[in-house]
Protein backbone atom coordinates (compact mmCIF):
# COMPACT_ATOMS: atom_id res chain seq x y z
CA UNK A 1 0.00 0.00 0.00
CA UNK A 2 1.45 3.36 -0.94
CA UNK A 3 0.34 6.82 0.14
CA UNK A 4 -1.31 7.58 -3.21
CA UNK A 5 -3.62 4.57 -2.96
CA UNK A 6 -4.48 5.41 0.64
CA UNK A 7 -5.51 8.86 -0.54
CA UNK A 8 -7.83 7.20 -3.09
CA UNK A 9 -9.63 5.46 -0.20
CA UNK A 10 -7.99 2.16 -1.22
CA UNK A 11 -10.24 2.05 -4.30
CA UNK A 12 -8.03 0.59 -7.07
CA UNK A 13 -10.30 1.74 -9.94
CA UNK A 14 -10.39 5.31 -8.57
CA UNK A 15 -6.62 5.20 -8.07
CA UNK A 16 -6.06 3.93 -11.63
CA UNK A 17 -8.09 6.78 -13.15
CA UNK A 18 -5.84 9.31 -11.38
CA UNK A 19 -2.54 7.45 -11.93
CA UNK A 20 -3.38 7.04 -15.63
CA UNK A 21 -4.30 10.74 -16.00
CA UNK A 22 -7.78 9.77 -17.19
CA UNK A 23 -9.24 12.47 -14.97
CA UNK A 24 -7.56 15.17 -17.11
CA UNK A 25 -8.63 16.61 -20.42
CA UNK A 26 -9.17 14.10 -23.20
CA UNK A 27 -6.17 15.30 -25.23
CA UNK A 28 -3.79 14.50 -22.32
CA UNK A 29 -5.29 11.14 -21.44
CA UNK A 30 -3.54 8.03 -22.79
CA UNK A 31 -5.34 5.58 -25.06
CA UNK A 32 -4.29 2.68 -22.79
CA UNK A 33 -3.09 2.37 -19.21
CA UNK A 34 -2.10 -0.69 -17.22
CA UNK A 35 -1.52 -0.57 -13.46
CA UNK A 36 0.94 -3.06 -11.99
CA UNK A 37 1.48 -3.90 -8.32
CA UNK A 38 4.58 -5.19 -6.50
CA UNK A 39 3.19 -7.75 -4.02
CA UNK A 40 6.54 -8.89 -2.57
CA UNK A 41 7.07 -7.12 0.77
CA UNK A 42 10.78 -7.95 0.53
CA UNK A 43 11.11 -6.25 -2.88
CA UNK A 44 13.23 -3.13 -3.29
CA UNK A 45 10.40 -1.01 -4.75
CA UNK A 46 7.00 -1.55 -3.14
CA UNK A 47 3.84 -0.08 -4.63
CA UNK A 48 2.51 0.49 -8.14
CA UNK A 49 3.65 1.22 -11.67
CA UNK A 50 1.58 2.64 -14.52
CA UNK A 51 2.35 1.84 -18.16
CA UNK A 52 0.59 4.25 -20.51
CA UNK A 53 0.30 4.39 -24.27
CA UNK A 54 -0.54 7.35 -26.48
CA UNK A 55 0.20 8.36 -30.08
CA UNK A 56 3.86 9.05 -29.22
CA UNK A 57 4.54 5.66 -27.65
CA UNK A 58 4.72 3.94 -24.28
CA UNK A 59 5.69 5.61 -20.99
CA UNK A 60 5.87 4.38 -17.45
CA UNK A 61 5.67 5.89 -13.97
CA UNK A 62 6.18 4.38 -10.57
CA UNK A 63 4.35 5.18 -7.37
CA UNK A 64 6.50 3.31 -4.89
CA UNK A 65 8.00 3.41 -1.44
CA UNK A 66 11.38 1.93 -0.61
CA UNK A 67 11.76 -1.22 1.45
CA UNK A 68 14.88 0.07 3.21
CA UNK A 69 13.99 2.92 5.60
CA UNK A 70 17.64 4.06 5.54
CA UNK A 71 17.17 4.97 1.87
CA UNK A 72 14.41 7.53 2.30
CA UNK A 73 10.70 7.46 1.75
CA UNK A 74 10.13 6.82 -1.92
CA UNK A 75 11.57 6.50 -5.39
CA UNK A 76 9.88 7.96 -8.44
CA UNK A 77 10.72 6.75 -11.93
CA UNK A 78 9.01 8.29 -14.94
CA UNK A 79 9.78 8.43 -18.62
CA UNK A 80 9.12 7.41 -22.20
CA UNK A 81 10.36 3.95 -23.09
CA UNK A 82 12.67 3.30 -25.99
CA UNK A 83 13.84 -0.03 -27.32
CA UNK A 84 16.55 -1.84 -25.42
CA UNK A 85 20.13 -2.24 -26.60
CA UNK A 86 20.75 -1.20 -30.20
CA UNK A 87 17.12 -0.04 -30.52
CA UNK A 88 17.52 2.73 -27.91
CA UNK A 89 16.47 5.41 -30.45
CA UNK A 90 13.17 3.68 -31.31
CA UNK A 91 10.16 4.35 -29.05
CA UNK A 92 8.25 1.38 -27.68
CA UNK A 93 4.85 1.75 -29.41
CA UNK A 94 2.49 -0.95 -28.12
CA UNK A 95 1.83 -1.64 -24.44
CA UNK A 96 -0.68 -4.40 -25.18
CA UNK A 97 2.04 -6.78 -26.41
CA UNK A 98 5.17 -8.01 -24.66
CA UNK A 99 8.08 -5.56 -24.92
CA UNK A 100 11.56 -4.76 -23.64
CA UNK A 101 12.40 -1.11 -23.18
CA UNK A 102 14.63 1.28 -21.33
CA UNK A 103 14.66 4.78 -19.88
CA UNK A 104 18.05 6.54 -19.76
CA UNK A 105 18.55 9.26 -17.15
CA UNK A 106 21.08 11.59 -15.64
CA UNK A 107 21.05 12.46 -11.95
CA UNK A 108 22.96 14.84 -9.76
CA UNK A 109 22.76 15.38 -6.04
CA UNK A 110 21.19 18.69 -5.07
CA UNK A 111 21.79 17.94 -1.38
CA UNK A 112 22.48 14.69 0.47
CA UNK A 113 19.82 12.16 -0.52
CA UNK A 114 18.00 14.60 -2.84
CA UNK A 115 18.66 13.88 -6.52
CA UNK A 116 17.53 15.84 -9.54
CA UNK A 117 16.76 13.40 -12.34
CA UNK A 118 16.20 14.11 -16.02
CA UNK A 119 15.77 11.96 -19.11
CA UNK A 120 18.75 11.56 -21.43
CA UNK A 121 18.73 11.20 -25.19
CA UNK A 122 21.38 11.74 -27.87
CA UNK A 123 20.72 15.49 -28.03
CA UNK A 124 21.22 15.99 -24.28
CA UNK A 125 24.08 13.50 -23.79
CA UNK A 126 26.79 16.18 -24.05
CA UNK A 127 25.04 18.25 -21.33
CA UNK A 128 25.33 15.39 -18.82
CA UNK A 129 29.07 14.77 -18.76
CA UNK A 130 30.05 16.92 -15.77
CA UNK A 131 31.87 15.30 -12.84
CA UNK A 132 28.89 15.58 -10.48
CA UNK A 133 26.41 13.88 -12.83
CA UNK A 134 25.72 10.15 -12.89
CA UNK A 135 24.20 8.38 -15.87
CA UNK A 136 21.97 5.35 -15.56
CA UNK A 137 19.36 3.20 -17.24
CA UNK A 138 16.12 1.71 -15.97
CA UNK A 139 15.03 -1.39 -17.88
CA UNK A 140 11.34 -2.22 -18.17
CA UNK A 141 10.07 -5.40 -19.77
CA UNK A 142 6.57 -6.79 -20.03
CA UNK A 143 5.82 -10.48 -20.40
CA UNK A 144 2.14 -11.35 -20.18
CA UNK A 145 0.79 -9.81 -16.96
CA UNK A 146 4.26 -9.25 -15.46
CA UNK A 147 6.31 -6.06 -15.57
CA UNK A 148 9.98 -6.29 -14.61
CA UNK A 149 11.79 -3.11 -13.53
CA UNK A 150 15.54 -3.33 -13.14
CA UNK A 151 18.53 -1.03 -13.28
CA UNK A 152 21.94 -0.70 -14.79
CA UNK A 153 24.78 -0.38 -12.23
CA UNK A 154 23.49 2.58 -10.14
CA UNK A 155 20.19 4.06 -9.01
CA UNK A 156 19.34 7.28 -7.21
CA UNK A 157 16.78 5.61 -4.94
CA UNK A 158 19.15 3.91 -2.52
CA UNK A 159 22.11 5.59 -0.84
CA UNK A 160 23.91 2.25 -0.73
CA UNK A 161 25.20 1.68 -4.25
CA UNK A 162 25.20 -2.08 -3.61
CA UNK A 163 21.38 -2.25 -3.70
CA UNK A 164 20.26 -3.66 -7.03
CA UNK A 165 16.67 -2.95 -8.06
CA UNK A 166 15.18 -5.92 -9.91
CA UNK A 167 11.50 -6.31 -9.12
CA UNK A 168 8.53 -7.94 -10.82
CA UNK A 169 5.18 -6.16 -10.72
CA UNK A 170 1.88 -7.85 -11.64
CA UNK A 171 -0.92 -6.24 -13.67
CA UNK A 172 -3.98 -5.54 -11.54
CA UNK A 173 -6.06 -3.36 -13.86
CA UNK A 174 -6.17 -2.27 -17.53
CA UNK A 175 -8.00 0.78 -18.79
CA UNK A 176 -8.62 1.76 -22.41
CA UNK A 177 -10.05 5.05 -23.56
CA UNK A 178 -12.99 4.81 -25.92
CA UNK A 179 -12.43 6.75 -29.09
Amino acid sequence: MNNDLKMADRDLAKYAVTACLLDTSANLAPSRCDIYMQPDKSGTLIGYAAVTQDSKGVSFSTFTTLNDKQAGEDCFIQGALTGAGENYKTPVKDASNDFSGQFMYSAWQKEPGNYIVSPVDDSSMSDTTSDDTALGVWYVSKTGDKLRISQERWNYCYRDSNVNVDDVFYRVISLKRKV
